[in-house]
């Protein structure tokens, strides 16, 4: 028994390009469309982790082009610290002792110690011409020139006047404060004759020119011995007020019946300032120094 099988072929059409294919060719997009399209796309976002490239190799710095330090670029507190090595007056030195001739030399069987032979003083380091310097050394300077320093006082202007001037090497008289410079100055020291019948400050003038300073150095003297001195030249200082590192008094003589008084006049004057308002308050009295015994009253009184 056979089978049949039958193939069935189909033909595709053929296209054939006719006139009105020729006269109407397939339209394209206009360069001008495509390059308005393109256009409106968004850019690619920035990488999340974009990546950096490493610095430059540190180059050696060149010594000669560094600039070099100076005075006035190191910082301010050092030289605050200079100033203050530079604008001390040093102490004056302590009087020598009085010495005694015989007519043999005291005999010695051990050769004199090194200490003491006489020897030169200490070189000092004072050196006031830093201040005229510059403008700007002379302005952070100055206020230290005056505040290191004790000025001693005219006993009948109470002006300020140079230390310097107290020493043998600079002339007479003493070169005054300019008075645009007497307010920085934080340190006193007086020198008052108790023997005085008539001093020519006020307690006020005393009291308005001490009140509130740093150091109050008060000496005090004597032309007569023990009988007819008193202390009423010091009972002017009684309204001093607000001194804060130091008030002292030196000198008077050994046994002169102000032991007492004299330390209670420093505890006065080292006592806080007494505010305006409390001061003409009825019922304030001012303290007052009580003598120990009768002999201790007429000696303050001047009698003995």
């Amino acid at each position: 028994m056979s089978s049949t099988t039958t193939i069935t072929i189909t033909q595709m059409p053929t296209l054939i390009a006719t006139p009105e294919m020729a006269s109407n060719p397939v339209s394209t997009p206009s360069p001008d469309l495509v390059s308005t399209s393109s256009s409106n796309l968004a850019p690619p976002p920035p990488p999340s982790n974009p990546v950096t490239p490493p610095p430059p190799p540190n180059e050696p710095e060149d010594p000669t082009t560094k600039p070099k330090p100076t005075f006035l670029t190191i910082p301010p507190e050092i030289r605050l610290q200079i100033y203050t090595y530079l604008l001390t007056i040093p102490p004056s030195p302590p009087a020598p002792a009085p010495i005694y001739r015989s007519p043999s030399p005291p005999i010695s069987s051990s050769p004199p110690s090194p200490s003491s032979s006489p020897s030169s003083p200490p070189k000092s380091s004072f050196a006031p011409a830093i201040l005229l310097t510059s403008r700007l050394i002379h302005h952070e300077s100055l206020p230290l020139l005056y505040q290191l320093n004790t000025f001693p006082v005219d006993p009948l202007t109470l002006t300020p006047f140079s230390p310097l001037s107290l020493s043998p090497s600079h002339p007479s008289p003493p070169p005054i404060i300019p008075s645009s410079h007497r307010h920085l100055i934080k340190s006193y020291s007086i020198k008052l004759q108790l023997d005085n019948p008539k001093p020519v400050f006020t307690q006020q003038a005393l009291t308005a020119k001490f009140s509130g300073a740093d150091r109050l150095e008060i000496n005090v003297w004597q032309a007569t011995y023990m009988g007819g001195v008193g202390v009423d030249v010091l009972r002017l200082f009684e309204g001093v007020r607000g001194v804060r590192k130091l008030a002292k008094i030196r000198g008077g003589m050994l046994g002169c019946g102000f032991e007492g008084y004299f330390p209670w006049l420093e505890n006065q004057m080292m006592k806080p300032l007494i505010p305006t308002t409390e001061k003409g308050r009825e019922g304030k009295k001012e303290e007052e120094y009580v003598p120990k015994d009768e002999w201790e009253r007429k000696r303050l009184l001047g009698w003995s």
